[in-house]
This record gives structure tokens, sequence and C-alpha cells, in this order.
């Protein structure tokens, strides 16, 4: 016994139980542990154990009287359950004195006496619980032996002894009695059946529990008959648990197998199953509530945690089986089998899942939510798998919507038809699911009942309205889960039930709830999806689904694709298995689909036949392919032709998913780029963009919002690689594709149309359907992604420079150009749609302040929009029909669109000029007038320029495209061809009426261009006001400033914008200077552009590089022409107000030689920029600098010191550091010096050095040796106009030339004329000359070598013979002075090149005599159609610009008679075949008289003066592009017949300012033409050599029947070569002098 320390009866508390009662703290304690107990706390009911344990211990033990805890227990007021742990406490005590002859004992036995006579526990409780012999001792019963003796009877008589007859053999006649009674038992008379079953029982001593078991058996038989349950609810309730469980624990004992006949071996199980009568007897017993269900649990097999075991081992085992799919075994032996993954099944057997499936067909949902509920706590996750549960769920669920199913059936709507037949029931979801277990499921399932289904209190309830149709399915179809699949029919019952759901308009205001959306997204997310992977390829099933999924949001379908990828395969095993299935024959087939015609299209099928079920699995191993094999992306998107919209859908998903997956990884930026080229993109999302291109474009169908709103997210978020998918797009599906590398005749084709783009671009793919741009346009056109994108878009261009975390300036380049281009790609994309896209763009003020985008980019995004709405665009009448927007605005008028929408955006009316002018600052304003600021920026280069020569070259060869088709029997290429030929045409006319229209705007506004802020505009009133508006204001300081405004607000931000705006913004500066704008000093403003933008090459992008070189070639093209022809200065720039020095004196304009000096100083600033860019240890510096110099390599360098040293850093670059391949910039510089050392013969030594070249001459004494032969020896006249001053002097200032030829000083000696050309053509300027008005201090020319031998000056047919002549004579004056100090030398240099052309001539090949015979026929050809045009022109001035008068003084003082080939052949410095008689030539044409050649306009090169003399280029202005102007001019293929040629020689030792009778009258004897040519003339060569590039004075279009391009200029500045859109081919010497003849300069010295 134990005395001590107790828990509750402490040595404390005992101490101060000094008399009966109790200590108080432990009375409260223990009524709070009996409060406890009651409230049923299992720790209450252990400690009130221990307090009566301790209780009787202490009375024992003596240290508590018996009186005093039975006062104490008494105080309490126990309850049964705490009198029996006082009993139990004293039995325990009694136990541990044996004998019963110990004090303890004897004190026990005191404490039950006293708590029987104090009435605190009951005396019969301590009879049926306390030891008999301590009852006895107590006296609570009077003997011991008597009590045993009672208690054995007793127990006999009611456990042994027989009084009701349960055996039917033991009363026949009772029983039988009872059957009948049994079996007749209906609704109408069950009360008096009760009445007679129960006198049965009493008269003839039936056992109720017999009668009670045959009731079941009887209502197994029949439960449709609902009379059973209140006979059934008349026995005692507590039997009956017991008689059911035993008839089902009966099939699981051998007795079963005995019973059937069966012999069942020791160990084996019995094939006996339980009938499913059973089972639904039992549920329908459970579902009225006559026997609980845990009640007959224990009586079921197998057991819970049974049951669960099997459950994780079936389910083990089905994943691996999953994992073993396209798993190969390689140590097993040829032809074995692989080996198969046992998966253990339920078992037929199965009562747990039998009783399951007989509560889900009696529709008592509730007692299936107890079970299955047992079942998920046990453990057991997946017993929906079991076959007969799937069909029990099924049947269910076929019932259920049966009532709301008619109404959307097409069955009973009439669309089909059944040709009088009853619709047929759907198969059995056990066949369906391929097993033969379990009941057949019908449409109703009444038949898999017997006897039919018992009403069931609270059963689900039939679907008759949408309201009730999520609500009611949800439990059903979460516990089936995945065996939706086993049931197809009823599959596309729920998917036709859910499409009116969501799309029905009186269902619209129940699907805008958010419990009924999350409802139905939970069903497709959990059921519907997954179970549509176990379908075997069934289009049609995934076509009702996708009518489902279809109808919601993009948003709403991700959600649900994520989840049935990612979730699905993880909870239910079999859609694991299916997924490893489809992605192993998935892999398989990807081995073979190939670009091969015949086997995609099976391919096709067999890939459209695996996306039908499991279309994540198949897009995620395309993508996986495309990513990695390029090649295979083609084959690929084409072997999607079979696919249903619902997987493509699901293929966008899948690229969305991929792409964040994997820019979600680790990698990072780092996996963004490639590992293999410094900065350039990695070739996994290269790939994965060209598939996305490719996709969209073959799918056009599939909604793109989940990948721009993707896109949308990584801006916002600082990324930009996204972009390049954006890029692809719109190139692909778009079709605004933008070439990286565009050569000059890409670049040029901007100031056409889309036609003519298309033929430059010669794009492989074709261009995208209308379909195609269409739906990209529905995307980028919403208000949640259009606006957005371009915003973010033009926002992420500052990111990326002032808060990137990237320090490499390349990477850094890369990034800005990337995002740059794709603006200018959807700008271009959006554009096309003028409508849509005015509705999206916000106000330029907005643009500008609001989304903070810069004022050059807000107003490159509303640039469509302004043209269309300002009066840019010609008028209807003119132009044909326009286009005209949305009904809300109108037209394109003279005072453009003046109402709606668009009219916000007319730069004419006042509150858009009050928007622009909130875009810069005020004092922008002082120098900049809105006149010039609107007009920059809302005109565009096809507004003020048409290449007319490039139309005219793609319309040829078009036409010799479609000639050769039709000879080739290519019928149908040869009409496309034609048809692109028509449309270039009309585009060229419709280009060339906008051309017209635009110029002659702005000629009437060019007067208010350059006024300053406060200054009103001229009046534009009559032809003496226009004259007035058009002379050069007085320079006020504002000139300069208005420049640099000019180029800060305009040229600057917008030549970086694009190549198109690049060049446009070089032909607007040269269109100001053409069009004589006042107050517009071209040579400032060019020598601004040079000093100051180019610096700019430091710290620009590689494509903005590339755009600043488009702008510098355009602006030095023309300069370097003028620099090489002075007649072309003449008439092209100094007959300009550009020009002028001193604005106060409009006659006092630049000499050519001070335009030269500053010439030379713009080429040094050039190589200064470049050379440091190329020596700069930057990348980026030598990478722009290289760009740069690529595009003006055809223009710089001029001369070969700046050669020299470009050259030299070329070869640095080119130089490869290591064994590596070579970097872009060693590829670069290597081409670059390949192009410079090609143009190296054609450079001219550097002015400053042929200085000092001079100087050093000088210092020697040693003069310059005389010319020999002509004009050089035939004497010392001198010419009253200048004379030559002796050297070592200083010469003269030229003498003022007359306009009137009878003015003209008379020369003696064609010697003094050619010495004063050379030397008094460079005689020292005036101080005006000096320093001119704009700043500019010109370069004082020594002597006649001050102008370097230089690239002969352009000689096109508009060049006037006395200007060709100047040219000349002042090449053969330096020639004289700098080039050959032996006069023998120059004696003998004549015949030599004379042997040379002769040897030429005779020894050309077959392919150069066949190639001139061929332009020889052209040249007369043209030379025909050049006459009839020429009869028109007879009496016009020759030139209708400014300087026409100067020219006509220069040039029309003398004849200008047709130089033939054989002339230009002999050009060289004074020999005697250069000379002619002086009044009569061969075959007695006689030369006009210098006053009749002063009255009539000289005749052109290419026609005799019969033919009007006029020059066919020179009609029209060469700036403005009206004119046309060709290289070479028309010499080559309009020359005269050989007898006329002798007379049109021509005499190149002519003085510059002489007349020309004063050069015929002084040349003296010349020397017959059959010296050096054998009395026969030559045939015309290909063209001429020398002359301006082909174009106009600014690359305008060449004349008709001109050279082709591969018969370039030879003289002056090489022209535009379309080989690989880099410089021209390098000019050819055929011994004819200097290369490019014209002068008969001879070659620069080595």
């Amino acid at each position: 016994m134990w005395v001590g320390e107790g828990r509750f009866l402490t040595e404390q508390r005992v101490g101060a139980w000094g008399g009966e009662s109790a200590p108080e703290d432990l009375v409260e304690e223990a009524k709070k542990l009996l409060e406890k107990l009651a409230a049923g706390e299992d720790a209450a009911r252990r400690d009130w154990q221990c307090l009566c344990y301790e209780l009787s211990t202490r009375v024992a033990s003596k240290s508590v009287k018996a009186a005093s805890a039975s006062k104490f227990l008494k105080s309490l007021e126990l309850s049964p359950t705490a009198c029996e742990s006082v009993i139990d406490a004293i039995s325990i005590l009694g136990e541990q004195f044996p004998g019963h002859k110990a004090s303890e004992w004897t004190r026990l036995k005191d404490l039950v006496a006293t708590l029987v006579k104090d009435d605190v526990v009951a005396a019969l409780l301590f009879k049926q619980l306390l030891d008999p012999a301590l009852l006895a001792a107590a006296g609570v019963i009077p003997d011991q032996v008597s009590f045993d003796k009672r208690l054995r009877k007793l127990n006999t008589d009611q456990v042994y002894r027989q009084q009701k007859f349960n055996l039917l053999r033991e009363e026949t006649e009772g029983y039988a009695k009872a059957i009948v009674l049994i079996g007749s038992i209906t609704a109408v008379d069950v009360e008096s059946s009760i009445s007679n079953m129960l006198s049965l029982i009493g008269y003839f001593d039936l056992d109720p529990n017999r009668i009670l078991s045959l009731v079941l058996d009887a209502f197994e038989k029949d439960l449709g008959n609902v009379a059973f349950f209140p006979v059934i609810a008349r026995f005692k309730r507590a039997f009956l648990p017991h008689i059911l469980g035993f008839k089902l624990q009966f099939f699981n004992s051998p007795d079963a197998a005995s019973v059937s006949g069966e012999e069942v071996e020791p160990g084996s199980v019995s094939s006996v199953v339980t009938p499913a009568s059973l089972f639904h007897l039992a549920a329908a017993l459970v579902c009225h509530g006559l026997v609980g269900l845990r009640e007959i649990l224990p009586y079921l097999s197998p057991s819970l945690e049974d049951l669960a075991a099997l459950g994780k081992r079936r389910h083990d085992a089905m994943k691996a089986d999953a994992a073993a799919v396209g798993k190969v075994n390689l140590n097993a032996t040829a032809g074995a089998a692989p080996e198969k993954v046992e998966v253990p099944t339920f078992g037929e057997d199965n009562q747990l899942l039998g009783l399951l499936e007989a509560l889900i067909r009696m529709r008592g949902w509730d007692a299936v939510t107890e079970l299955t509920s047992l079942l998920k706590d046990a453990g057991c996750l997946n017993a929906s798998t079991h076959p007969p549960i799937r069909a029990a769920l099924c049947e269910v669920l076929h019932s259920l919507l049966e009532p709301l199913y008619a109404t959307v059936s097409p069955l009973n709507l009439g669309i089909t038809s059944t040709s009088g037949s009853s619709s047929p029931a759907p198969p059995s979801a056990a066949t369906t699911a391929g097993s033969g277990a379990g009941p057949a499921a019908g449409a109703t399932g009444s038949s898999s009942l017997p006897g039919g289904r018992p009403k069931v209190p609270n059963a689900l309830k039939p679907v008759t309205s949408f309201k009730d149709l999520l609500p009611r399915l949800a439990e059903p179809l979460e516990m089936l889960g995945t065996g939706l699949h086993s049931d197809v029919h009823l599959f596309v019952k729920i998917c036709r039930m859910l499409h009116p759901l969501i799309k029905a308009p009186e269902n619209s205001s129940l699907w805008e709830q958010e419990a009924v959306q999350s409802q139905l997204l939970h069903v497709l997310r959990t059921v519907m999806l997954p179970s549509m992977s176990l379908i075997d390829c069934n289009p049609g099933v995934m076509m009702e689904l996708w009518q489902v999924v279809g109808c919601l949001s993009f948003s709403m379908r991700y959600r649900l694709y994520a989840t049935w990828i990612g979730g699905a395969g993880k909870t239910s095993p079999e859609v694991l298995k299916a997924e490893a299935v489809a992605s192993h024959e998935m892999k398989q087939l990807l081995k073979r689909i190939s670009s091969d015609k015949k086997k995609l299209k099976h391919d096709a099928r067999m890939l459209a036949r695996l996306s039908h079920s499991n279309p994540l699995i198949v897009f995620d191993r395309i993508i996986a392919n495309a990513v990695s094999y390029d090649n295979q992306i083609g084959p690929l998107v084409e072997s999607l032709s079979f696919v249903t919209p619902f997987a493509l859908d699901c293929a966008s998903f899948m690229l969305v998913r991929h792409l964040r997956l994997e820019m979600g990884s680790g990698a990072g930026k780092a996996g963004m780029m490639s590992k293999k080229f410094e900065g350039a993109v990695a070739d996994w999302f290269r790939n994965l963009a060209t598939f996305i291109g490719a996709f969209y474009r073959n799918h056009p169908t599939v909604e793109l919002q989940g990948l721009l709103q993707f896109v949308l997210e990584k801006l916002n978020a600082g990324s930009s690689w996204e972009l390049i998918i954006i890029k692809d797009l719109l190139a692909k599906v778009g079709g605004c594709e933008y070439l990286e590398q565009q050569n000059d005749e890409q670049v040029a084709a901007y100031a056409g149309g889309e036609a003519l783009r298309r033929e430059t671009t010669l794009a492989s793919d074709k261009e995208p359907k209308k379909v195609v741009r269409r739906r990209l346009q529905e995307a980028l056109q919403q208000p949640e992604t259009g606006l957005p994108l371009l915003v973010l878009i033009a926002q992420q261009r500052d990111v990326v420079l002032y808060h990137s975390e990237q320090k490499e300036l390349k990477i850094i380049g890369d990034t800005f150009d990337r995002c740059h281009t794709v603006l200018v790609q959807l700008v271009e994309f959006l554009s096309k749609q003028r409508d849509a896209y005015g509705a999206i763009m916000p106000s330029l003020r907005r643009l500008c302040q609001d989304l903070r985008l810069e004022p050059q980019i807000a107003l490159f995004v509303a640039r469509p929009l302004i043209r269309f709405a300002s009066p840019i665009l010609p008028p209807p009448e003119e132009k044909g029909k326009v286009k005209s927007g949305s009904g809300n605005s109108s037209s394109s008028s003279s005072a453009g669109v003046t109402e709606g929408p668009m009219a916000a955006w007319n730069v004419a009316t006042t509150d858009f000029r009050d928007q622009a002018r909130s875009t810069l600052p005020a004092e922008a304003w002082q120098h900049l007038s809105m006149d010039l600021y609107t007009i920059f920026w809302s005109h565009t280069l096809q507004d003020i320029h048409t290449p007319q020569d490039l139309y005219e070259r793609k319309i040829n060869a078009l036409r010799r495209q479609a000639d050769k088709d039709y000879r080739d029997n290519m019928r149908k290429e040869g009409r496309q061809a034609e048809q692109r030929m028509t449309a270039l045409k009309a585009e060229l006319a419709s280009q060339q009426r906008q051309v017209k229209h635009v110029l002659e705007t702005l000629a009437g506004a060019k007067a208010t261009l350059f006024q300053s802020a406060g200054q009103a505009p001229e009046a534009d009133a009559g032809g003496e006001e226009k004259e007035a508006a058009a002379k050069p204001a007085p320079s006020t300081g504002s000139t300069a400033a208005s420049l640099e405004a000019l180029l800060q607000h305009c040229i600057a931000p917008r030549l970086y914008l694009t190549e198109e705006d690049a060049l446009f913004c070089a032909r607007f500066l040269l269109l100001l200077h053409s069009m004589d704008t006042p107050n517009f000093n071209t040579i400032e403003c060019i020598d601004k552009v040079i000093c100051s933008l180019l610096p700019t090459v430091f710290c620009i992008t590689d494509r903005e590089a590339k755009n600043l070189g488009i702008f510098l070639q355009a602006i030095l093209e023309p300069l370097t022409r003028w620099y090489y022809s002075k007649p072309q200065y003449r008439k092209e720039a100094e007959a300009k107000v550009g020009f002028v020095k001193n604005p106060e004196k409009s006659s006092d304009k630049m000499s050519h030689a001070v335009f030269r000096t500053i010439f030379a100083r713009w080429q040094g600033s050039i190589l200064n920029s470049i050379y440091q860019c190329l020596s700069s240890s930057e990348k980026f510096e030598q990478r722009s600098g290289l760009s740069v110099l690529y595009k003006i390599s055809a223009y710089f360098p001029c001369f070969t010191g700046s050669y020299q040293k470009i050259h030299a850093q070329l070869e640095e670059l080119a130089k490869k550091d290591g064994d590596g391949p070579p970097t872009d910039i060693n590829s670069m510089a290597l081409g670059l010096r390949g192009q410079m050392e090609k143009r190296a013969k054609d450079m001219t030594q550097d002015p400053q050095e042929k200085k000092s070249t001079t100087a050093k001459l000088k210092s020697t004494g040693t003069k310059p040796a005389p010319k020999t032969g002509g004009a050089a020896a035939s004497g010392g006249g001198k010419s009253s106009g200048a004379s030559s001053p002796s050297p070592g002097k200083k010469p003269l200032p030229p003498t003022k030339r007359k306009d009137s030829a009878s003015d003209a000083p008379k020369a003696t000696s064609s010697a003094a004329s050619s010495k004063a050309a050379a030397k008094g053509s460079s005689s020292p300027t005036t101080s005006t000359e000096k320093k001119s008005s704009d700043g500019f201090k010109s370069q004082d020319p020594k002597d006649g070598t001050t102008s370097p031998p230089l690239p002969p000056p352009p000689s096109g047919g508009e060049a006037s013979s006395s200007s060709s002549k100047r040219d000349r004579k002042r090449s053969a004056a330096a020639m004289s002075s700098s080039t050959s100090p032996s006069a023998d030398a120059q004696t003998k240099a004549p015949k030599g090149r004379a042997d040379r052309e002769k040897k030429d001539k005779d020894g050309r090949g077959k392919e150069r005599a066949e190639r001139e015979e061929r332009d020889g026929d052209s040249g007369d050809r043209g030379k025909s159609r050049g006459r009839e045009k020429e009869k028109s022109k007879e009496d016009k001035p020759r030139d209708g610009g400014a300087g026409a008068s100067s020219r006509a003084s220069d040039s029309g003082k003398s004849s200008s008679r047709k130089r033939s080939v054989s002339e230009k052949g002999d050009r060289g410095g004074g020999s005697t075949r250069d000379s002619e008689p002086p009044a009569k030539v061969s075959r007695g044409h006689e030369v006009e008289s210098s006053t009749e050649k002063a009255r009539s306009p000289p005749p052109s090169r290419g026609r005799s003066p019969s033919n009007g003399g006029a020059s066919a280029g020179s009609a029209k202005s060469p700036l403005t592009g009206s004119g046309s102007q060709r290289q070479g001019g028309s010499a080559s293929q309009q020359s005269p017949p050989p007898a006329q040629s002798g007379a049109r020689k021509r005499d190149r030792s002519d003085d510059l300012d002489g007349p020309r009778s004063q050069r015929v009258a002084d040349d003296g004897p010349k020397r017959p033409r059959s010296d050096s040519r054998g009395g026969q003339d030559l045939p015309p060569l290909r063209s001429a050599r020398g002359g301006p590039p082909p174009g106009d004075g600014f690359g305008g279009p060449p004349m008709r029947g001109g050279p082709r391009r591969d018969d370039g200029p030879r003289g002056g500045p090489p022209p535009q070569s379309s080989r690989r859109g880099h410089g021209p081919p390098p000019p050819r010497n055929l011994g004819m002098g200097r290369p490019g003849g014209g002068g008969g300069r001879p070659p620069p010295r080595r």
C-alpha cells in the first residue's frame, strides 16, 4: 500500500483535517474535478480516480477516519460514475491484504459500511462491483455463500436457458405463418401487419431477432417497399446493427464457401462475393437512421486501416508505373519484354467500398460524406478510382442533370433528329472505364436497385435551374474527380450546360457573381481539365470543352492551365501516367518531323492526335525542341495545321509559361545574353522569339493578350529583353519588319511608297495576310495594351540609360537601340489604322507632361495623326480619293481636319500650337518660329523628295523580269511582275503630285520660317513683295541663334530617330538652301552641323551612329560636288541666298576658292572626330566611328593625308586579338579598309601639303616648266583682262568681269590667257573675302598652285561648255605649275597617253567591245529621243535659277560644241592635239561668232546646235527635285555622228574667264585629229567621264537613257553603289589622263 505525500491529500491537508470536516480547499478542488468529470474530460476522470485512491489509502492507514471520509464524499453529491471510481479504489486496496486479517482491510470494511449507512454509495452498486467477501464483512449481504449460489443461478437462466424458438425447424408453423405475413406487408396495411406479427411472436414463442432477420431478408429483395421501415422500427434498435453485421460478416467467413458448395483450400480466400443487394439494404437502413454507420463498420472487411494501406500501395504503384514510361533497361537481354509494374486493385469484394457505392446510389449524401471523411482520415484518398464507385457517381450525375439538360439538349431543341427512335441510353460507366466490375449505370439508374430506389431523407435533388447547377454538382463532381473520363456522355452533357451559364443573356447577372465564377473555375480545375487528359483522342469532346473555356478571359484560362499542368498530375497518378505516355510519344514523334512536305502532313496528324488529350505536354515538348534547334521552327509551326483551337490556346499559355520559367530561374538577365558574343541575345531566347512570331503568323486566331500582358509586366519591372518578342511579332505578324543593316538604296526608298519599299527590301517571307494583321491590330488597339505598351517602350529608353544596373556600354547601347527599334515598328503598325490609333492616343501635352515622353518621341509617335489632320497632303481632287477616317472626322482639305477627334492634331489650330509651345522651354521660342517647328516635325521624307531614279530602275528591272518570264513561258510570274510594275508607276505619279504640292506650300511659307517670335510675317501679295521677301534680311545676330535653335530642337533630336528621319533632316536643310529661304545661312548651318553634331559620335549608340552617317552622307554629297565643280557651285550654291557673305549686300557671294578652303577645314574636322573614335580605347567609340565612316566613305576622306591616317588606324583595328574568330570591329575595319583602298587613286593632296610643296619650290628658285604645244606654246600675248605676274611677285586681284560678251577683254595670246587663268584666278582676295560676314576666314591663295589636283568636276549634261572649259583651264594651269617642272615631259605626255589609249582601244576584250557596242546603240536611241524633246525647248532660257545671268556671262560668250569621246581621251595638259583651227574645222562646219553665241543659249554636249542647243538637265532647279540631272552627262549616249564630231572639239587650254572668240583667234595651228586616232572617230564609250552622282543636285532622279548603275561616273565623288549597301565601285583608268577625265588633270603624284 502506498502511503506518502499525495497529489491531493498532502500531509498539510491531512494535518489540517482535524475533525470530521475536510479542508475547504480540498472540497473546492474536488467539486471542480466532478464538474469536469460530468463534462466528459478524460483528464478530470484520471484526477478523480487518483483522489479516490489517495482517500482510501489515508483511511486504510488511519490518517483519516472513515466517518470523516464518508462525510467528505457525501458533501460532494457523487454521481454514479464518480461512485464507481470510489468502489474501484476500495476494491484495488482490498486485493492488497490477503487473509482479510490485516488492520488496513478492517478499516476498508468500516469505510464500506459507513458509505452504505450514510447512503453515499448505493448498496446495489456495491453488490455489482465489489468483492463478496468484503461485502459480507461490511454487512451489505447476509452471507457470502448464499450470494454466490444465487448469482450462478441467475446467470444460467439468463444465458443458457432457451425461452424462444430461433430455428425454423423448432417451430415450423409459427415461422411459416410469419414468412407469409412478411411477404404480404404493404404500405396500406402496415399497422395490421405489425400487430399480426407481434401476435405470432407471442403465440408461438418465436425469437424476435429471428423474425427481424427474416424482415431484413424480405426488405433486401424489395427495397422499393417503404412499408418495411416502420416494421423494422418496432424491433429493438440495439439488436439491428448486430444482425445486419452478422449478415455482412458471413461472406468473409469460410462458412460462405461451404454454403455455396465451393471447396476452399486452407489459406485461400473464397470467391463468394457479398451481394450488392445486401449493401443496398445496409445503405437504406443507414440513410433512414435505423442503423448508425459507425455501428456496422466493425463487421465490414477490410478495416479502415487495411484499406488505407492498400490505397497507399496502389497509389505508389501507379506513380511508379507512370515513371517507368519510356525508360529502357540497358541490362535486359535482347527481345525481353519490359518489366511491368503490378498495380494492386481494391478487389471485387471490398465491403467498405461496396457500402460506399450503395450509399451513392441511394443519394444519401450525408452518409456518403460521413464515410468518405472516415476514409480520408484513415489515409485512403483514392477510393474514387474504384470503377463501381465511378459508375455510381456518373449515374447520380446523369439523373441530377436530366431535367436541366432537356432545356439545352440539341435533341430536345430540334437541332438533331433520331428518326423516330428514342434516344439511346448512354453506355455504362463501368463499360466506358474498361472494367466489368460493378452494376451497369443507366440514364436514371433505377434498374440498378432491386425493386427500385427507396426515398431517402435529405437526398440530392435534380437540377432544374442554372442557379442550382453548380451548388448541387460541386460535391459529386469533386468526389468523382478524374473519373469523369469514364463517361464521355456525361462530360459532354456538363459542358453543354456550363456554356449557357456563361454566355446566355438570361444568366448574365448570375455569371457576374464572384461565387458562381469561383465554383465554375473549381469544377474546371479539379474535374474537367484533368479528365480531359485521360480521354483518348476525341476532338469532339475537346471542342465541347473549348466552348466553355473559350468564353473565359485569358487570365482565367491561364490560371486553369497552370493548375492543369502543375497540380493535376501530382494528385492523380492516372493523369501522371497519361502525361508521361503523351510526352514519350511526342518525343518520338519530334525525331521524325522534318521539312519534307510529304511526311509532314502525316506527322501533323499524329501531333494533333496527341494534342487532343494533353495539349500542354505536347506543346511543352514542341517549345523545348524549337528553342534548342532553330532549323526545326518552320516544320514545327507547319505541323500545327490540324490542331484544335483549344490546343492552340494552350500553346499560347505554354509560351508565356516558358518565358516566365526561364527568366525566373537563377540565370536571370545573364541567361538572356549569349555566351559566345558579347552583348548578343542568347540563342534560346532568339529561337523562342522567332517561334512566337511564326506561330502567331500561321495561327492568327490565337489570343495575344496573355503574351502582351506578360511583356507589359516585364516592362513595368524594368526589363526590356521581352521587346525582342514584340519586334518579331510586328515583323512577322504585322508586316512591319525593321532592317538592321540597310544599304543606300533601301534608305532612299523611304522617300517612296509601300510598293517601292517592298521592291527594295526583297524580303524572303511573303506579306502576312490581312486577317493576320487585323488580329494583331485588334490586340494592340485595346486601351489596356496599345497605349501602355507604346508609352512603356518610350519610357524604357530612359530607364536603360539612367536606371540600368548594366555597366557595359555596348549592352546598354544595344538595349537602347532595341527599345527604339520596337517603338518605330509599333508606331508604324498602329498608325495603319488611323482612327483606332487616334482613339487611344492622348494629347501632345499629356504625352510630354503626364507620361514624361521627350518632345521628339511624342511628336514622332503622333506624326501619323498630325500629317492626316494638318494641311500637308494634296487635296482629294489632285491626289485622288483619300481614305476617310471614322465617321466623326472629316477628310483632309486645304485647311486640314477642322472637326471631329482628329482636329486636335491639326498644326494650324491654336490649341495644337499651344500644346507644342509647352513642350519646349520659353527661351527656345525667342529664336525658333512656330511655323518652322510645326513644318519640320509634321513632314516626312515622302513630302519633300521623290526618288524618281530608284522608281525607274525598279520599273525597268520589273519590265525585264516580265519579258524574261514570258519568254520562259512563266505567265503567272510575268503577270505578277507587270502588276508590281503598274503599282510602282501609279505610286510614282502619286508621290510626285504630293511632293509638288508640299514644295509649293513650303515655298509660300518660307518667308516666315526664320522670323523671331515677335516678328510678323510679311504679306504674300504681289510679285514685288515676293521678290522683297526672297532677299536676305540684314543679319541682326538672331540668324545664328535661330540656326542653333533649329539644330537643337529639330535637327539633332530627329536625325537619331530613324534612317528616314536622318535623311529627312539633311534634305530639309538642303531644301531650305535651294528655296532661297530668307535669313538662312547655308554655310553657317553646315558648319554648325559638322562642328556640333559630329562630335556626338562619342556618345551615341550604333544605330544612332548609322543615322548620323546617313545624315552626313546626304550633306557631304552636294558639298563634295561643289568642291570639285566650280560651275555647279555657281549654279547650285553661289546663286543662293545661303551663300551671301554680307546680308546687306546680296551680290557679295562667297567665291569658290573660299568655299574650297572651308570645305577642306570641314574635312579636317571630320578627320579629327573619326580618328579620335578609331584610336579610342573604348570599343563603343570605335564601333560608332566605324559606323559613321562606313556611311560617309564615298565622300570622306577626299585628301591623301586624311586617307593615310584613317587607313593606318583601320589596319590596327583590323588585326585580330589572339587566335579566336574576328570581332565585329575587326570585320568592319577590314571592309572599310578595302573600300578606301579602292578610292585611294581618286584622292588628291591636302591643300596644306600642296602649299608646303609650292613653298619649297619657290625657296629653291625652281620655276614651273611652261606648256609645250597648243596654247601654251603659241606665244606671249597678254590679255587685257589679266596679266601674268612674274615668279615671286604677288599676283594682282582679278578684274571684275562684265556680263556682256562685247565688253569682254580680248586676248592676244592663249598662253597668256592660260597663265592668267592659272594665277589670276587664285589671286589674293579682298578684305571682304578674307573675313566674310558669316565669320569664316578664307585662306589667301598665293599662286595658281593653291588648288591641288582634285578629282575631276562632275560634267553632266546640264553643265555648259564654257564651264567645263574653265575647269579644264584651271586644271591645266595647276598641272603646269605643280606636277611636271620639265617641259619635255609635258611635251611627251600627250603622246604617251595617246599610245596608251590606242592600245587600250585595240586591245580591250570581247566583253568590253560588246558592252560599248550595246551602249552605242542605246546612245543613238537616246539621241533621237532627246532631239524630239529639245524641239519644244529651243526658245526657253537655259537656266531658271537665280544664277542664270551669271552663268550666261560665264558660259554664253563662247559657243558650246559637242564633245566627242575621242576628245575626252585626248585631254592632256596643253598638247597640240587639243588645238583647233580658229574659224573652220574639218568637214566644212563653221564655228559661230562669239557675238552670236553670246546671244543664243549654249547647246548641250550631247546635241548639235541645230537641235536647239538646250541642255536636257538644266531646265529646272536641281535642288527642288523637280529637274533631272545625270552623272556623267549625255555625251556617251547622245554623241553626234562622226562627220560632226570634229566640229565639236573643245579647247581645254582656254582661260577660264576669257571669251571663246579670243581663244579661237590666238590658239594657232592645231594638230589634225588623225595624228592620234588615225583619222577615225572613236565609237562612243559607255558613259562620259566625270559628272555628279545619278540624280539631281542632292541625289535626285537621273535623266532618261542615262548610264546604268554599273557604268558609274569616273570623275568627282563616286556614286553610291547597291553592292551590299556600301560605297561605289572603284573608278577605272582607261589610259585617258586622270581617272574621270573632264579637264585633263594628270593623276596625282605618288
